[in-house]
C-alpha cells in the first residue's frame, strides 16, 4: 500500500509513503527521477512550496501513477487561445489604479501561494510597467516590492526542490512508462487559461 503525502499536480511531483520509507516521485516516474527523501520535507512543500497534502492511498505504483496522471487532467487548461497573453496585456496597459491594486492583490492572495512564481513574476512586471507609465507611483513601488519578494520566495523553491532531486536514490520505483505530455503541458502553461478572462477575474474581486 502507497500513500501520497502531498503533491503538486501542475508538474506532476508527489511524497509517498512506501512503508517506513518517504519517496520523491516525479516525471518520467522511473526509478533514475524518484529518491528517498526525509520526510520531514512534506511539511515545507505544503506550507511554503505550493505542493497540496493529500492522503490518497493506492496498491502498487500503477495505480499510484494513474491517479498523478488524473489529477493533472483536473487542472488540464482548457480553451487555451493564442490572442489570451495579449487580452492580458491589453487590460494591464488600460488598467485603472484601483485595478492595478487588485492584480498585485491577486498576485498576493492566490499566485503565490499557489506556487505560481514565474506567472506572478510576469504580472508584476506587466503592472509596474504600466504604473509607471501612468504616474501611479505608489502602486509601481508596491509593485516593485512584491515583485523583490516574488522572486526570492521562487528562487527558494527551486533550491528546495534542487536540494530534494540531491538527496540520496533512487527511490525503489521501476520503471513504468506513464503519458506526461499533458503534466508538462501544464506546467509550461500554468496558469495561462485564466488570461482571456482577465478584467472580469481582476475586477470581480472588487464584488466579492
Amino acid at each position: 500500500m502507497l500513500e501520497v503525502l502531498a503533491l503538486s499536480p501542475e508538474d506532476g511531483w508527489a511524497f509517498v509513503r512506501d512503508g517506513a520509507r518517504t519517496v520523491l516521485v516525479r516525471p518520467p516516474y522511473t526509478a533514475e527521477s524518484s529518491v528517498e527523501v526525509d520526510g520531514g520535507a512534506v511539511g515545507p512543500a505544503v506550507s511554503a512550496y505550493g505542493f497540496e497534502a493529500d492522503d490518497k492511498r493506492v496498491e502498487g505504483w500503477p495505480h499510484l501513477l494513474a491517479y498523478l496522471e488524473e489529477r493533472a487532467a483536473e487542472i488540464e487548461p482548457d480553451g487555451i487561445e493564442d490572442s489570451d497573453d495579449d487580452l492580458r496585456k491589453q487590460f494591464i496597459a488600460h488598467a485603472s489604479e484601483q485595478d492595478l491594486g487588485e492584480a498585485i492583490n491577486y498576485v498576493e492572495e492566490e499566485l503565490l501561494p499557489s506556487a505560481e512564481g514565474d506567472a506572478a513574476l510576469r504580472l508584476l512586471d506587466e503592472v509596474i510597467d504600466a504604473a509607471d507609465a501612468n504616474g501611479y507611483s505608489t502602486v509601481a513601488s508596491r509593485g516593485r516590492r512584491v515583485f523583490a519578494d516574488a522572486r526570492r520566495h521562487l528562487l527558494e523553491g527551486r533550491e528546495f526542490r534542487r536540494s530534494l532531486s540531491a538527496r540520496q536514490g533512487p527511490g525503489g520505483l521501476s520503471a513504468y512508462p506513464l503519458v506526461t505530455s499533458r503534466l508538462e503541458e501544464n506546467k509550461a502553461r500554468a496558469y495561462d487559461t485564466e488570461y482571456g478572462k482577465w478584467g472580469g477575474l481582476i475586477r470581480g474581486r472588487k464584488a466579492a
